[in-house]
């Protein structure tokens, strides 16, 4: 199996900076299907849809790196959990790079493309 698709729930920022700045600061397991992780195991490279009506409700600082964008940069790395990553189907750890990705803004979701895994 090489693509999976699972619903999230996530924050975004800098973990190790009280979630300032611009990376992945959390993501759980979700139910909001406007929330999704896709994972490509074998091109090792992820897939991150955002709502943007959670974002405005919920981050509204973040919207200045979504609006009128396209690309994204991660300032950090973000090793995904435990059940995210088996939820993944993933027997090893996942960890999102730092890097620039590209930015999609569809209908009311910000998608963020060729995210690069290791």
């Amino acid at each position: 199996m090489s693509h999976i698709k699972i619903t999230i729930k996530a924050s975004v920022g800098r973990a190790s900076r009280g979630c300032a700045g611009f990376s992945v600061c959390s993501i759980t397991i979700g139910v909001d299907p406007s929330e999704t992780l896709e994972y490509d195991n074998e091109a090792g490279l992820m897939v991150l849809t955002l709502s943007k009506a959670v974002i405005q409700k919920e981050q509204p600082d973040k919207l200045p790196y979504f609006e009128g964008q396209d690309i994204v940069t991660f300032e950090e790395a973000f090793t995904l959990p435990k059940d995210v990553q088996a939820a993944l189907k993933s027997d090893r750890p996942l960890t999102i790079q730092k890097g620039t990705c590209p930015l999609v803004i569809q209908g009311d979701s910000y998608i963020i493309n060729d995210i690069h895994v290791v």
